[in-house]
């Protein structure tokens, strides 16, 4: 409960000087880096970046200029893991990158493909 004079903090920004130009980071009030701003010597935007959590606070999808990549995560291991890079076209996932880690990832694999088709409206397919 905030009380009379009170302010609730939603974000901090940082900013980084040097002869190359200034970088500006943003983090929310989870302490989450939810974007960052690159311009040059003459200030001019040179990248613009911004980051999208899920519900556990894990990185879920990265914009840079405009373009969104989203990230299939693995939270079933003590530390969770991304398995695949992909970015939307339409209503389906187009796979940029896929990642292997470990000695059983097939069954994994399969394990993250099922709960992701059965739990959420799209789905995103593995090949």
């Amino acid at each position: 409960m905030l009380h009379r004079g009170e302010a609730r903090l939603l974000f901090i920004t940082l900013s980084k000087k040097d002869a190359a130009g200034e970088t500006d980071y943003v983090w929310n009030q989870e302490k989450r880096l939810i974007g960052a701003t690159v311009k040059d010597a003459q200030g001019q935007v040179q990248q613009q970046l911004q980051y999208r959590y899920n519900n556990a606070g894990i990185r879920a999808a990265s914009i840079v200029n405009g373009q969104e990549t989203r990230y299939l995560l693995d939270e079933v291991q003590p530390y969770t893991e991304v398995l695949e890079e992909y970015v939307m076209s339409g209503t389906q996932g187009v796979s940029q990158v896929s990642y292997v880690s470990g000695t059983d990832w097939f069954h994994r694999l399969r394990a993250v493909r099922r709960r992701i088709i059965s739990s959420m409206n799209w789905a995103v397919r593995l090949s």
